[in-house]
């Protein structure tokens, strides 16, 4: 009897041991609706994705505490769906990448995958339950380890340069339903390797506990989200590399200087910091100035920004956001570009190579914003306030280390810049940021040169290349690309005018001659007395017309408009001659 009670004191005691390591910590994750191309490579489509940091160090030789993630290793995961499969996109970065074990082992760097499809708490492994290793190397890719398998599945990895390396995987569920707001569980896991060893840090999503390989309820919990459904990653998160597509939602939002939950969903971020733009080099990228930011040790703290478009109609949606430990608004004067911590930014007319352009100062000496715009074609125009004009209205809200900035432009105020000719294809956009980091500086006074000692500022790829500039795309609220207007169907209806007007000028043209050759048969002593008469308008006239014409052909119709004005001033003029002449 006592062997039993001992017994059972013991199972009780195992029991209470298996419940104390359950490790239920519960992270979640929205998934987006998005299909991105599977070529290793960070497609657009991703920026609409909830990409969250594995953040725990759960095991490894160097392992301290869970909250000590190593600075070596750093791994970040995103996921999306459609009706046929799960993506996943894992980010990694580690100091050296190791293969050296056998297939799907944890010594090899590689990302362990937690998929229970069904997500009811089961104990592993169950037929709906997998544990797949995702491995970057020739060979071992995709090892099962544990569980199911997926129906079907595709991986692609890249190492965009040392040290990175981009993997996408493509998961295609065996019992899954892939529709909005179904739940199920997952983790993810990356074994750190090192080369003759073991590994040096396992890196947890949801487990911190390292019980993820035994145990489903440490994992962590995924809810399929409806359309762009996720929240966009954060600035401090996002990768900050040039993008070569910006994709501009059509839709509105709130002016009021403050990012609402999914308001900026879809729209890309075209980001400048220290860090990333540092290291540009091609095509007008980079920090540029001066070498201020060395100067000062910046890092992505001391200044990030980030700019994104939605557009609603003929009004275009501007965010603008910054991080800067050294805020200067110091100029009243909008027609400087460059007065003080400003973004400029141009669209550019890859067809008639025109720019439209806009200098976003978050605020001038008063703390009130500023949007200036200038059109370029082969000189730079002083700039207008499309605020003063009543063209545009922004909200700034500025804290101590930054600001956010949102604007609201209607295009009719950008000459002939409109929703079509985004939606066309056409348009390329690139832009520019400005930091002030003079001590003291005014930009107004005279007495400062813009690039003295510290301030500096950071380009987008096209910046004075524009044919490199990113290419506008816009989307619908679905994510899928506008399509361009149908402006290609009208020459059809054009040609037809064109088929008739022939006819119908040459019925005036042969009825005028009879009538101008009577006069000149009756008096041609008269029509030599009048000569100078006749002439002088005419003279004129054409004269006025083929200087405006020219340009008038790309962006108006007032060349047909001074043509019009002509025939009916000269047969104004015929008119008071015959009648005179009678």
């Amino acid at each position: 009897m006592k062997k039993l009670i001992l017994c059972f004191l013991l199972a009780v005691l195992m029991m209470l041991g298996i419940a104390a390591g359950v490790s239920a910590l519960g992270q979640e994750m929205t998934i987006a609706r998005g299909t991105p191309k599977i070529d290793g490579k960070i497609d657009d489509v991703w920026a609409s994705a909830d990409r969250q940091q594995l953040g725990y160090c759960k095991a490894g030789d160097r392992k301290t505490t869970p909250d000590a993630l190593p600075d070596t290793c750093k791994v970040y995961a995103s996921a999306l769906y459609d009706d046929k499969a799960v993506y996943f996109l894992f980010e990694i970065e580690d100091d050296e990448f190791t293969f050296e074990s056998t297939l799907g082992d944890w010594k090899n760097d590689s990302i362990y995958l937690y998929v229970d499809e069904i997500g009811d708490g089961d104990p592993t492994w169950t037929d709906q339950q997998a544990q797949i290793a995702l491995v970057p190397n020739e060979g071992m890719e995709m090892i099962p380890r544990k569980g199911a398998t997926p129906a079907d599945y595709e991986l692609e990895y890249t190492f965009p340069d040392e040290g990175h390396c981009v993997l996408e995987f493509k998961y295609v569920p065996r019992v899954l339903q892939l529709k909005e707001g179904v739940e199920f569980t997952m983790d993810f896991q990356y074994n750190d390797g090192v080369p003759g060893g073991t590994r040096d840090y396992c890196l947890g999503w949801s487990d911190e506990s390292d019980d993820a390989s035994n145990n489903s309820m440490c994992w962590g919990y995924a809810t399929l989200g409806g359309e762009g459904g996720a929240a966009a990653p954060a600035a401090s998160d996002a990768p900050a590399q040039p993008v070569e597509v910006v994709n501009i939602p059509e839709k509105a939002v709130t002016v009021d200087g403050v990012i609402a939950d999914g308001e900026w969903d879809g729209a890309t971020r075209m980001i400048l910091n220290i860090s990333e733009t540092s290291t540009w080099t091609a095509h007008g990228g980079g920090i540029v100035g001066t070498d201020g930011w060395k100067k000062l040790n910046h890092t992505d703290k001391d200044f990030e920004t980030e700019l994104a478009f939605t557009v609603d109609g003929e009004n275009l949606y501007i965010l603008l956001t910054r991080v800067d430990s050294t805020l200067n608004f110091a100029s009243d004067n909008y027609h400087r570009p460059y007065s003080s911590d400003c973004a400029l930014m141009w669209f550019y007319d890859t067809e008639y190579t025109t720019q439209y352009g806009l200098q976003l100062l978050a605020a001038n000496k008063s703390g009130e914003p500023v949007i200036g715009y200038f059109f370029m074609d082969a000189d730079q125009n002083s700039s207008d306030n499309l605020m003063e004009l009543d063209y545009a209205s922004a909200v700034t809200k500025i804290t101590d280390n930054g600001y956010v900035m949102e604007a609201k432009i209607n295009m009719s105020g950008m000459d002939d810049l409109t929703h079509a000719m985004l939606a066309g294809g056409g348009i390329n956009v690139t832009w520019c940021a400005v930091n002030i980091c003079e001590d003291g500086w005014d930009s107004d006074d005279g007495a400062h040169e813009l690039w003295g000692t510290y301030n500096y500022q950071a380009q987008y790829t096209g910046v004075n290349d524009w044919e490199y500039a990113p290419k506008v795309q816009l989307i619908d609220a679905n994510g899928n690309p506008v399509e361009a207007p149908a402006k290609t169907e009208e020459p059809a209806k054009t040609e037809e005018p064109a088929a008739e007007e022939p006819a119908k000028t040459e019925e005036p043209a042969a009825e005028e001659p009879a009538k101008t050759e009577e006069p000149a048969a009756e008096e041609p002593t008269k029509t030599e007395e009048e000569p100078a008469k006749t002439e002088e308008p005419a003279a004129d006239t054409p004269a006025v017309t083929t200087g405006s014409e020219p340009a008038a052909e790309k962006k108006s119709g007032c060349g047909s408009f001074l043509g019009g004005g002509l025939i009916a001033f000269v047969s104004v003029l015929g008119s008071a001659w015959i009648a005179k002449r009678k």
